[in-house]
């Protein structure tokens, strides 16, 4: 009995060291493997006069929208020549900005999706940065990324080789001459200019009326402090009847409206406007529009997100306000980067005034 009892505890300790071995794979496969940018180098070692490609390798990332990444070098050993498009920005689905190697040695390439086209997601090349080394002797350079989500919000990236580093080989035979690092031109700041949407009134309003009612609605600017400080702007036949802006809950109200047809508009700088067409019966019943998320992105104020607006963001890139305009900073964080580009590649295209049905 006892020599059974001891077979028995050996089948059972058997077994649980073979579900031991089933079950921790499957919890260790439960944790995604984390995103991952990758500098990868070639060569890792060159001669003078030959070119070095930095590619931006992407790992398991998820709802990437755009990205940025900065590089520092001594612009003695490398010299910046061009960006080379990856497969997760390509110039058919995104937008780039190539600031050009400044003199002190820094570089900095950007790119954001443009919609309809989706967030990427998987592994990829975003694109790649092509030097080429001055001289023989051996250099490094100090980089830095920026990714976010298509809301502008910053994505957990943990950047692999960082400072990487190219070894110099041997001297050629013929002397190799300095190159002169390429320089993208830089546009001027755009001088934000406010342009009122032309908007189709409705018929003049009903003479009759039984009771007066009131309007209300909310709006939502999702990339504010709060949703204070909305214009809204009540019209009947071109003229204003009544004007408010919004609490900081984003709130709006009129009161006392007869009965008619009427025209609001809202509206507020590097957003597209909001129009809602509204009839009041006149039975003195409160007519509530619900609650509207504001669209941002418009820079110039014409009423359509385009290349425009892309270019302003991009001429004051890496530029903090001021003396960058404040028309580009649409995050309002001060600076101008990938955060603010991503803004404008989410809703590229659109245009208002947008009818509220």
């Amino acid at each position: 009995m006892q020599w059974m009892n001891r077979k028995q505890q050996a089948a059972g300790l058997v077994l649980a060291l073979v579900l031991l071995a089933f079950v921790l794979p499957a919890e260790a496969q439960d944790a995604p493997p984390p995103p991952v940018v990758r500098l990868e180098v070639n060569p890792q070692t060159a001669n003078a006069g030959d070119t070095i490609t930095v590619a931006v390798r992407l790992e398991n990332v998820t709802e990437l929208y755009g990205l940025q990444v900065t590089c520092l070098t001594d612009p003695t050993l490398l010299a910046g020549t061009m960006h080379v498009e990856g497969d997760a920005f390509t110039s058919g689905s995104s937008y780039y900005v190539n600031t050009g190697m400044k003199p002190d040695g820094k570089w900095l390439v950007a790119a954001t999706r443009l919609q309809p086209n989706p967030a990427f997601s998987g592994n990829g090349t975003a694109f790649t940065f092509q030097y080429t080394l001055q001289n023989a002797t051996s250099a490094s350079l100090n980089c830095t990324i920026l990714g976010v989500d298509s809301r502008s919000n910053p994505l957990p990236l943990n950047l692999v080789n960082a400072t990487p580093m190219i070894t110099a080989g041997v001297l050629p035979t013929a002397e190799v001459p300095t190159a002169e690092p390429t320089l993208e031109p830089t546009l001027p700041p755009t001088v934000e200019v406010t342009v009122e949407p032309t908007l189709e009134v409705t018929p003049e309003p009903t003479s009759v009326a039984i009771g007066l009612s009131s309007i209300q609605g909310s709006i939502v600017n999702p990339l504010a402090a709060d949703n204070a400080g909305v214009v809204v702007q009540l019209t009947a036949n071109g003229s204003l009847v009544q004007e408010g802006v919004t609490g900081a809950d984003g709130v709006f109200s009129f009161a006392e409206i007869p009965a008619g047809s009427y025209v609001l508009l809202v509206s507020a700088p590097s957003h597209l406007a909001l129009v809602y067409n509204i009839t009041v019966a006149g039975d003195g019943a409160a007519i509530d529009l619900g609650s509207q998320t504001f669209i941002i992105g418009d820079t110039d104020g014409n009423q359509i997100i385009d290349v425009a607006d892309a270019a302003l963001v991009s001429a004051n890139f890496d530029v903090t306000v001021p003396p960058a305009p404040t028309a580009a900073d649409l995050n309002g964080d001060g600076v101008i980067n990938i955060s603010d580009l991503v803004l404008i590649g989410t809703n590229f295209g659109l245009s208002g005034p947008i009818v509220v049905q």
